[in-house]
């Protein structure tokens, strides 16, 4: 199969890119992008150019989710399913069948199938989908693994049992955001947020949050003057389990920063 830098750029013309449908969110992402250029990871271990190519690809902006997916190939070679799922929605079905074609295990080739008509279903194509999924259902037929051939037959009958019902959520090109709620309907007040719409019915909530913010302090205090005598004798004599959890988490919190 080919690498997935190759699938992605070949036979696909400039002229082929689907309309500027997002150009703030296109201008905002491409920004960050080229600032992570030498970046392999961000801090919370994601990868920019994976992260980029997801919201290029969702927003319809193919060649640019392409050149950012292909800055960071996956590990098998496959285009990612945000991306495949982009060709189909955005037009571009073609593509989308000819990896289904170029893949050889019956295994993966039958899971690509089930996910390509699950996506013609969602997209109120239904012929379309049974038409898929028959076609998975005859290359799963062909796993060798008996469990594996199990699992992916069940699958597929799954999705044949609704494919004739309309989608719960049309997938579409074109943006429908769904319609706002009316605020008078709700009982909760209006931001800013307060305290009035998360009132406990037990007037004693108060004092018990008041008591343990006092435990807390006290614990703190101790922790910090190195008092370990004291702070034992605190947690042994909580009056109960949640106060007691509440102090050894919050000691370990307080042992953490101390070093």
């Amino acid at each position: 199969m080919k690498s997935l830098p190759v699938l992605l750029f070949s036979g696909f013309s400039p002229c082929a890119q689907t309309p500027d449908l997002y150009p703030q969110v296109r201008s905002l992402v491409l920004e960050a992008e080229a600032l992570s250029t030498n970046m392999r990871l961000l801090k919370d271990r994601s990868n920019p150019h994976t992260w980029a190519g997801d919201i290029l690809a969702h927003a319809g902006y193919l060649e640019d989710a392409e050149r950012a997916y292909a800055k960071s190939p996956g590990p098998n070679g496959d285009p990612p399913y945000i991306l495949w799922r982009a060709w189909v929605v955005y037009g571009h079905r073609e593509r989308a069948e000819k990896l289904l074609e170029s893949t050889t295990t019956p295994e993966k080739r039958a899971a690509y199938g089930a996910a390509f008509a699950d996506l013609l279903w969602r997209m109120g194509q239904s012929a379309q989908a049974r038409q898929q999924y028959e076609a998975a259902r005859a290359v799963a037929a062909k796993i060798v693994d008996p469990t594996k051939r199990k699992q992916s037959l069940a699958s597929i009958d799954q999705g044949l049992k609704f494919v004739s019902d309309p989608p719960p959520n049309l997938v579409s090109a074109t943006t429908s955001p769904s319609p706002r709620a009316n605020v008078q309907d709700s009982p909760i007040p209006p931001f800013p947020i307060t305290a009035s719409g998360f009132q406990d019915p037990d007037p004693k909530t108060a004092d018990r949050a008041a008591a343990d913010a006092e435990l807390i302090k006290q614990l703190y205090d101790r922790a910090a003057a190195g008092d370990r005598a004291s702070v034992e004798r605190m947690i042994e004599n909580a009056t109960t389990p949640f106060r007691r959890a509440l102090a050894i988490v919050s000691l370990e919190h307080v042992f953490i920063q101390l070093g």
